[in-house]
C-alpha cells in the first residue's frame, strides 16, 4: 500500500490532524487541504494527495471548488460592509434594491435573507434552465419579482442565497461579491486564495471534482449512504411530529432549492461557470483563506492587531436565531446570521458558527476557544452540508484542545 504522504507545516501538539488528513486521502482517493488557526496564528497548513485523474500532485496553491462553502464566505463579505456602513440587519432590502419591493416584499429585511426566513428558496420555479444561473442580472431580476413562499419558516435557501446576499453586496458597495473579495477592501487579510469567480490566470490551479471513493469500494458506500439516508428521513420525521409520508413531500422541496433543470449537466468545474459568480455555491478556496477568514470571527473581530468587526456586531451575527426543522433540509441547522450551527456529530459547539458544503468542504470558527477552520476537497460526494470527513476532523481537534496535557 501507497501511503499518502502530506506536505505543509503542522505545529507540536497539532500531529493527530495531520494523520487523519492522511488516513481520509488514502480510503477515500482525490486530494484535500486543511488550514487550523488558534487564537488568531496558523498552527495546520497540510494538503495531499491529487489534483486530477492524471494524479498530478495537490500543491500549496491548489484550489477546490466548495460549493456552499461559498454561503460563509459571502456572509462575511456583508457583515465586513454592513460595519463599514454603520448599518443594522433590519434594513428593509428594498430600501437599497426598490426592484424588491414587488409582489409583497417590501418588508423583507437583511436580517431574513441570513436567516433563509426570506420564502425564496425555489429555483426551480424561478428559471427554466440551470445555465441561467451564469448571468447576474437575469437571476437578480427573477428574485426581485418572484412571489415568497413559507414567510417567516426557515427554509434553507440553497443557490438563491447568493443572489439575494450577493445582489445586497453590489448595492451596498458597488461591486459584485467575488470582485469585492479581491479588492482593496479585502488587501489587509492577504488571502491566498478565495475567488467568487476564478480569474484566467488561477485556473490552472483549480482541482478536478472527482468521486470520492475508489471504484472497488462505490457499490458497498452507496448501500450505506442509502441505509442512513432513510434513517435520517425518517428520524427527522419523528422528531417533527408529522407521518414519514408527509416528509418524504419534502424531497420535492429539495428538488426545487437544489435542483434547477438541466442540473445534472451543469459542471461546476468547467471553465465558463469558474470564472461566473454563484456565489451560494461556487466559490474556490484553498483551506488557509478559509480558516484565515474564520480567524476574524473566532478572534471577535481582530486579527494580527487590525480590528475588521467590533465585537459586538460578531456576538449578534453568531447568536442563533432560528431552532426546529428546517422547511427545506428535515434538520435542525441552528441558523445564525449567515451561518448555521457547527454540525458535529458528537460535540456541542455553542459558540460556533460554521458553513459546510457538498463534497465535503467546510469552514467554522469557536468565539469560546479561538479556533477556526478551513477544509477543502476535490473528491465531492456527500450531503448539502458536508460529510464525516469533516466530522472527524472536528473530533480530532477537539481531542487535542480539550487534551488535560494541552497547554498554550
Amino acid at each position: 500500500m501507497n501511503f499518502i504522504k502530506l506536505s505543509g507545516q503542522v505545529a507540536p501538539g497539532f500531529e493527530l490532524m495531520a494523520e487523519v488528513l492522511a488516513n481520509q486521502i488514502q480510503k477515500n482517493g482525490g486530494g484535500s487541504a486543511l488550514s487550523i488557526y488558534y487564537k488568531g496564528e496558523p498552527v495546520v497548513d497540510i494538503w495531499g494527495g491529487v489534483r486530477n485523474r492524471h494524479g498530478d500532485k495537490w500543491e500549496a496553491r491548489t484550489t477546490s471548488v466548495s460549493y456552499s462553502t461559498t454561503k460563509g464566505v459571502l456572509s462575511t463579505l456583508l457583515h465586513l460592509i454592513l460595519e463599514e456602513e454603520r448599518l443594522d440587519y433590519d434594513l428593509k432590502v428594498a430600501s437599497i434594491w426598490p426592484e424588491f419591493r414587488a409582489q409583497g416584499k417590501k418588508d423583507i429585511c437583511i436580517r431574513d435573507l441570513l436567516t433563509h426566513e426570506a420564502g425564496l428558496f425555489n429555483i426551480r420555479g424561478l428559471i427554466d434552465e440551470a445555465g441561467r444561473m451564469l448571468d447576474w442580472g437575469y437571476m437578480c431580476d427573477r428574485l426581485a419579482g418572484a412571489v415568497p413562499e413559507l414567510v417567516g419558516k426557515h427554509a434553507y435557501h440553497g443557490l438563491t442565497y447568493g443572489w439575494l446576499v450577493g445582489e445586497v453586496i453590489r448595492r451596498l458597495s458597488g461591486k459584485l461579491p467575488g470582485d469585492l473579495l479581491n479588492s482593496d477592501f479585502m488587501a489587509p487579510l492577504a488571502l491566498t486564495g478565495a475567488f467568487i469567480g476564478v480569474p484566467k490566470y488561477r485556473l490552472p490551479h483549480v482541482a478536478e471534482l472527482m468521486t470520492s471513493h475508489p471504484p472497488d469500494q462505490a457499490r458497498e458506500e452507496k448501500a450505506k449512504r442509502r441505509f442512513h439516508a432513510k434513517k435520517w428521513v425518517k428520524k427527522g420525521a419523528r422528531r417533527a411530529g408529522n407521518s414519514f409520508v408527509s416528509l418524504v413531500s419534502n424531497v420535492d422541496r429539495i428538488k426545487d432549492t437544489l435542483l434547477p433543470h438541466g442540473m445534472k449537466y451543469f459542471k461546476f468545474d468547467h471553465p465558463e461557470v469558474l470564472q461566473a459568480q454563484i456565489p451560494a455555491a461556487n466559490g474556490v478556496f484553498d483551506a488557509r483563506s478559509l480558516a484565515k477568514l474564520y480567524s476574524v470571527l473566532a478572534m471577535k473581530g481582530e486579527l494580527a492587531d487590525k480590528r475588521y468587526l467590533s465585537e459586538s456586531r460578531v456576538l449578534t451575527l453568531s447568536a442563533q436565531r432560528n431552532s426546529g426543522l428546517d422547511a427545506v433540509i428535515p434538520a435542525p441547522m441552528g441558523w445564525r446570521l449567515g451561518y448555521h450551527r457547527v454540525l458535529n456529530g458528537k460535540k456541542s459547539v455553542p459558540s460556533g458558527i460554521a458553513h459546510y458544503g457538498y463534497g465535503g468542504s467546510g469552514a467554522w470558527a469557536d468565539l469560546e476557544t479561538g479556533i477556526s477552520l478551513g477544509f477543502i476537497v476535490n473528491s465531492g460526494r456527500g450531503t448539502p452540508f458536508g460529510d464525516f470527513r469533516i466530522w472527524e476532523i472536528n473530533h480530532a481537534l477537539f481531542k487535542i484542545i480539550f487534551s488535560k496535557d494541552f497547554s498554550r
